[in-house]
């Protein structure tokens, strides 16, 4: 920038030979009062394609800008962005009229730059906007493209405003404060900036103003409206007859045709109501419904070329329906059927149109005591535990085992066991286990589960079925591919249960603790729930601190119920707790084990199982009986907890002293094998003290170390203390 320039003070001649100077194709613009409204003053007032390729000479500038020349008093200009300014790309993000445009901004610098900004060159734009500027490296070219998420790109044979020029608004483009080209620079855009451009253009297309790309087929659903009454099929057909209808009430309300502003204000009031109505049949979370219904070919583009189609018969066939006197004030019939609702434009229409609904006509429903208490019962999957189309999470440290309890839930409903740790399976059928991580012995579990249970497992049956692709839930494109999966692979059983293992590993890139990042997640969840009527579970792990969950409070606040795991320090006894359960009683404790089951030869795998002796009623032994008749654990009947408490702390004296006890076998020549020191010191039997030693390693309440690095003298010691 040069020295004397001051954006206060500058005239236009100073402002131009500044862009000049940042190698910028500045040329002069129109002004808002130059064009009619609605065409758009964003534009050069000169031929300009034939200075898209390379920077005007001096001459020619000098005619322009120079003394006496021919816009220094036009205070509108603009760049020409491509090759002939550097090769210069103008990211233009809509963001006071589309708040997705920002996520996107906000969401490709979280997954590439550790969510920091690129400093660059930036300007407000007069309408509110924010417009960043790049070059892109020698040899790239980079198409103009619009897309109906508010994000433009401006490159190669595109245009954009420059300060100082004013907007049609009112409003003046001007410079962030520091982000002047001079200041900050013009910043050569990163591979990964420009992988995110194309993929944004690939997607919605690369034309011209008012370019979306094309349109994306969707299948023709069996019904014409979804459980919410929206409706899904024939909304060309509804399109048709609520412009028409719209029209036809504009005339009868002023049989002069409304100016161009007017008939913009009408058709956008219009589109919102249609927008209510419709739903689009694409399933991509966190992407507004007017963007998808435009990607089919039914939104606002097809909406606005009917109501044009609509206007240009004002004096005819609009005038002539107006005329009749209007049957009633409502919506148009949604019978769902096409054939039964013909297009007001067919000849043979009666001319008796039927208005848009009256907004304040269509409310809520309110519900009286008699209405309440005549709804259907909850319906619950697992019995005060898990209802059906819940979203819910199981939660833990590493190492607790909360992928074994899962596994126990998911494989008892898959295989249609009557209940699952005493709680009544109230649905059964099919469940999709998403996991990434422990599948090479998944089928261990599977076995290991199916041993101990004694419940066989089919093999080809399809009823638990393992997806051990990466799923990432926060790309539409994953999300989508995932419930066209679960489409073709259930058929006419949808999954009751869908298990996410863990939730971290579907998340890449996103910030757990981001109330966006984790909104969107939930959303995923939510599409999944409302495809497939199952409910799903996520396992997740504890914040490094304390035992909540890890994340944002979005997930506790979306979740029907929140499970966790916990341990006695101690003792080694795992707790399952209902920290949260919308339906049904929570707070409630229960205490299970990890069993290790022999699979195959010289194989083991664990298996996630209630505290309660098989052959015992439910109620005796752990539950009540566990400060004077023990627990049983692995089919064995341990002693009381504070028995517990007191071998630990003997265990812990040893190693103190400089003689730790062991679990191998070939210490009990020196009288330091555990299970012998056990049974001499609390009459435990040594069957039940082996147990003991083998869970408490398990479990990380002691382990083995080296107590004297001299001797190599090893030994079991307490891990966290007593």
């Amino acid at each position: 920038m040069q020295e004397d320039f001051d954006a206060g003070f500058a005239s236009v001649s100073q402002w131009a030979r500044m862009y000049r100077s940042c190698g910028l194709q500045v040329v002069p613009a129109k002004s808002p009062a130059e064009v009619k409204r609605g065409e758009g003053f964003k534009r050069p007032a000169i031929p300009w394609r034939e200075h898209e390729k390379q920077l005007i000479n001096d001459e020619l500038f000098e005619q322009w800008y120079g003394a006496g020349g021919e816009f220094i008093n036009r205070q509108n200009m603009g760049v020409i962005t491509g090759s002939c300014s550097g090769n210069l790309l103008v990211i233009d993000l809509d963001t006071h009229k589309h708040p997705e445009a920002n996520v996107w901004w906000e969401g490709i610098h979280a997954d590439h730059h550790g969510g920091v900004f690129l400093e660059t060159a930036t300007q407000t734009t007069g309408g509110g906007g924010k417009q960043y500027f790049f070059r892109a490296p020698a040899g790239v070219r980079l198409p103009t493209t619009k897309t109906p998420i508010g994000v433009d790109f401006r490159g190669e044979g595109g245009f954009a405003m420059l300060p100082p020029s004013k907007h049609d608004s009112g409003g003046y483009y001007h410079w962030d404060d520091g982000f002047e080209p001079c200041d900050v620079g013009i910043e050569t855009a990163p591979d990964w900036l420009l992988e995110e451009v194309r993929a944004l253009a690939d997607k919605y297309g690369t034309g011209g103003e008012g370019s979306t790309g094309a349109k994306e087929k969707t299948p023709t659903p069996e019904r014409a409206t979804d459980a919410f009454g929206n409706i899904v099929d024939g909304r060309e057909d509804y399109m048709h007859r609520m412009v028409f209808a719209a029209v036809v009430n504009a005339y009868r309300d002023c049989p002069i045709l409304p100016d161009p502003g007017e008939q913009q204000r009408l058709m956008r009031e219009c589109f919102k109501l249609f927008e209510l109505r419709v739903k689009s049949r694409i399933h991509e979370p966190g992407t507004p419904n007017h963007i998808l219904l435009e990607r089919e070919g039914r939104g606002l583009t097809l909406f606005a070329q009917k109501w044009r189609e609509a206007i240009a018969q004002w004096d005819e066939k609009i005038a002539r329906a107006a005329s009749d006197p209007p049957q009633k004030k409502a919506e148009a019939p949604l019978s769902g059927n096409p054939g039964e609702n013909p297009s007001p434009f067919d000849a043979g229409f009666s001319g008796n149109a039927i208005t848009v609904a009256d907004p304040e006509a269509d409310v809520y429903q309110l519900l009286s005591i008699r209405d309440i208490m005549n709804m259907p019962d909850p319906v619950y999957l697992v019995d005060d535990l898990i209802m059906e189309r819940a979203l819910g999470f199981l939660f833990a440290a590493p190492g607790l085992g909360k992928t074994f309890v899962a596994k126990s839930l998911a494989l008892s409903i898959a295989t249609g066991r009557p209940d699952w740790w005493g709680r009544k399976i109230s649905r059964k059928g099919p469940v999709l286990y998403i996991s990434c991580e422990g599948v090479n012995d998944m089928k261990f579990r599977i076995e290991a589960w199916s041993t101990r249970n004694k419940t066989p497992v089919t093999e080809g049956d399809i009823s638990f079925s393992l997806l051990k692709d990466s799923v990432n839930f926060m790309d539409a494109e994953c999300v989508m591919k995932l419930l066209r999966t679960m489409r073709g692979g259930y058929g006419d059983e949808p999954p009751a249960l869908v298990v996410v293992d863990t939730v971290s590993r579907t998340l890449p890139g996103a910030d757990e603790n981001l109330q966006k990042d984790m909104t969107l997640y939930i959303k995923t969840c939510q599409a999944i729930q409302e495809a497939f009527d199952c409910a799903v579970m996520g396992v997740h792990h504890t914040a490094r601190a304390g035992a909540s969950m890890r994340g944002s409070t979005v997930f506790d606040g979306a979740a029907d119920f929140l499970i966790s795991i916990e341990i006695d320090e101690e003792t080694g006894e795992r707790f399952l707790v209902a920290r949260k359960i919308k339906s049904a009683r929570d707070g409630w404790r229960e205490a299970f084990v990890l069993t290790e089951v022999a699979v195959g030869i010289g194989k083991t795998s664990l298996v996630a199982e209630r505290t309660v002796d098989r052959a015992q009623p439910a109620g005796e032994g752990f539950g009540g009986q566990q400060e004077t008749g023990g627990q049983i654990v692995d089919g064995k009947k341990w002693p009381a907890k504070d028995v517990c408490k007191a071998i630990l702390r003997d265990l812990q004296k040893a190693w103190d002293e400089g003689r730790p006890w062991s679990n191998n076998k070939q210490t009990r020549e020196d009288g330091r094998y555990a299970p012998w020191l056990i049974k001499d010191r609390f009459a435990v039997d040594v069957d039940v003290g082996e147990s003991m030693i083998r869970r408490w390693l398990s479990n990380d309440v002691i382990v083995t170390a080296v107590r004297d690095s001299s001797t190599k003298l090893k030994g079991l010691k307490v891990l966290n203390g007593l």
